[in-house]
């Protein structure tokens, strides 16, 4: 389940002579869970009142959950953030997977090219994350079943996984039993071939975008033909 992310920029105190004034930009962003915000040198836009353009960025209050980075080292309120490294997508935002519906914020300066000076006037950096924890993929493996070695032993599995994300990885895995073959293990519908009589037991394992797993099983009696399907599978 996605998350709606609204990353804003608000222009807070006073303007002081030659600061640069900071420009408020309002940014809404859609991000998949485990994502993080690549920042752009325009959401920084600011100018003075001699003209000079805006050159670095620095933060005096950093966000208490989500984790601002440079370069993919998390900063401090002692780190530069050049106009370079934003144009270049070096600040990034990580925003926490595991907590939903909650709001952060962080309080920025600006550092003028003319003077080499910071603003006096700061900016806000908001974030409002909405989102609902993610669940576990639904598996079916699919009813149990009897299986013949007359028939080449062949049974065609057919599970099904649904998500409220995305099923990424399907795995079919042996839990117990005797020799066997199978076609595709990653495909919900494959064919496996048991190779000797006994219950065998299968496991479909789905893992979807998040990482989240889940499994069913299903056990599959092997016989040696149908006239011995009444009888024990071991005997």
């Amino acid at each position: 389940m996605a998350k709606t992310v609204i990353v804003e920029l608000i222009e807070v105190g006073d303007i002081v002579f030659n600061a640069p004034i900071i420009n408020v930009k309002d940014l809404n962003k859609h991000l998949p869970q485990k994502s993080g915000y690549v920042f752009k040198w325009y959401e920084f836009k600011g100018y003075d009142r001699e003209g000079d353009a805006v050159m670095s960025v620095k933060f005096t209050k950093l966000p208490s959950k989500v984790v601002l980075k440079l370069n993919g080292v998390t900063i401090t309120t002692s780190t530069e953030i050049s106009k370079g490294d934003l144009k270049l997508g070096r600040f990034t935002a990580d925003i926490p997977a595991s907590e939903f519906d909650f709001e952060d914020y962080g309080v920025f300066v600006l550092k003028d090219a003319g003077s080499g000076l910071y603003s006096v006037d700061s900016g806000r950096l908001s974030f409002v994350i909405k989102g609902r924890e993610n669940t576990a993929p639904v598996v079916n493996a699919g009813d149990d079943a009897n299986v013949v070695l007359s028939n080449g032993g062949r049974y065609e599995l057919n599970g099904s996984a649904i998500d409220d994300v995305r099923v990424t990885d399907i795995e079919w895995r042996k839990m117990s039993g005797g020799d066997y073959t199978i076609e595709d293990a990653t495909n919900l519908k494959t064919t496996v071939y048991l190779k000797t009589k006994g219950v065998y037991t299968f496991r479909l394992i789905a893992t979807d975008s998040d990482g989240v797993k889940a499994y069913d099983d299903i056990v599959l009696n092997c016989y040696t033909s149908y006239t011995s399907i009444y009888s024990s599978p071991d005997e």
